[in-house]
């Protein structure tokens, strides 16, 4: 997977001409990682008001978060007036592991179990770029899981506060 992200980061389209635009972009998002889930998301400019993305979250704090880990495909259409920066709207398609508890006997005896779940969503967000291609990024949004299983969660929540580079 790092192969191919290191390998977008150097395709450039081949039609002749020379443009310095940056398309590749990295961030962190501050919020999630300040809650024990660090979610580093990568972010390929395809045209001056959109992009796709992939981001992705690991937990490090088992014992206050359910989430083991997220992994989160993304568009992103723009209505700023830079370059992929601005006011955008944000279509998404997430699987994620979660633990559950399982009880499974009349003297509630449980067990954790982990279950993949997997859904679509929507967001909404601001990106704020600098001169120096340093990004800001706050969002926010909600998908609805679609994995059947007992105590599952029925959405997910798709929240922000990013930093990032262009490059």
């Amino acid at each position: 997977m790092l192969l191919i992200v290191l390998g977008l980061c150097k395709v450039q389209a081949q039609n002749g001409q020379n443009t310095s635009y940056d398309n590749n972009e990295v961030s962190l998002n501050l919020l999630y990682t300040a809650l024990g889930l660090p979610e580093v998301t990568y972010e390929r400019i395809i045209s001056d008001n959109g992009s796709i993305g992939l981001s992705a979250a690991i937990s490090l704090n088992d014992e206050h978060i359910d989430i083991n880990y997220i992994s989160t495909a993304f568009y992103r259409f723009y209505f700023g007036k830079k370059r992929a920066a601005g006011f955008y709207l944000e279509g998404n398609v997430t699987v994620f592991e979660e633990t559950v508890e399982k009880v499974w006997d009349l003297s509630y005896n449980h067990e954790d179990i982990n279950k993949v779940g997997y859904g679509m969503g929507v967001s909404v967000g601001a990106k704020f770029l600098n001169n120096h291609n340093w990004t800001g990024t706050i969002y926010g949004g909600l998908g609805g899981n679609f994995a059947d299983y007992a105590n599952a969660q029925s959405a997910y929540l798709r929240a922000g506060i990013s930093i990032g580079k262009r490059f």
